[in-house]
């Protein structure tokens, strides 16, 4: 298989080709997307190249950023990545099985483009299917290290399917967190919701609903898209 060119952002570059989750389209939105008033420590949770880890470091430029990954292909490519990155000094990457990990510290943010699926034909290429689907990482799970790991005025920023993105919010509910904020992604604007950008927090709010449409009919980005990925895109 070819070699894939390194993804040019406008503050940064990132090889993927290695990895088992190629750069698309939910990472960059909800990178985009998600807010906070405070983020000095902030976890990225599956971080396959670097790219949220990185995202991050250019939206917050006084915060410290950790990327977990499982996958040691990807893990290594995050590490090539960061050597070449301008955030270098504050963005580091750890190989790890998160389900087993434990850690003192506390982050004021953690994002994750987390698996999708609980189910699936296997395809030839397992780390993908890994990637995508919970095996390796149940949702259940994936939220209650989060919570643990959350500081009190944190936030939980995730991109999911509309049914898997319900399920996670009803368990949310029971480990204590809330919906903050919530969006709903349509490819066009006659589309049903494709994905669903949300966040979580410890205080109960009233939840500000959104809508992105991704692409205008003729194929092009739509207005708000571009507006939304300014900042990263070229």
């Amino acid at each position: 298989m070819a070699k894939q060119k390194p993804f040019q952002f406008k503050q940064f570059s990132l090889a993927h080709s290695r990895s088992a989750q190629k750069i698309g389209t939910d990472s960059v939105i909800l990178g985009s997307w998600l807010k906070a008033e405070k983020a000095d420590t902030i976890l990225d949770v599956g971080s396959g190249c670097g790219l949220l880890a990185f995202m991050m470091a250019q939206k917050f430029p006084q915060a410290q950023v950790l990327g977990i990954e499982l996958d040691l292909v990807s893990f290594e490519e995050s590490l090539e990545n960061c050597t070449h990155s301008p955030f270098k000094e504050r963005v580091s990457f750890i190989q790890s099985d998160f389900t087993q990990w434990s850690r003192q510290t506390l982050f004021d943010l953690i994002v994750s483009n987390p698996p999708y699926f609980e189910s699936g034909q296997n395809t030839e290429r397992p780390a993908r299917d890994n990637a995508r689907r919970q095996k390796s990482l149940s949702h259940a799970i994936l939220l209650k290290q989060m919570s643990q790991l959350l500081t009190k005025t944190g936030s939980i920023y995730l991109v999911l399917p509309p049914f898997e993105a319900d399920n996670f919010i009803d368990l949310a509910h029971k480990e204590g967190l809330y919906l903050a904020r919530f969006c709903e992604v349509k490819s066009k604007a006659d589309s049903a919701t494709k994905r669903c950008l949300f966040s979580l927090s410890r205080q109960a709010s009233r939840t500000q609903n959104e809508e992105l449409i991704l692409y205008s009919e003729d194929g092009s980005r739509h207005p708000q898209h571009a507006k939304l990925t300014h900042d990263f895109y070229l």
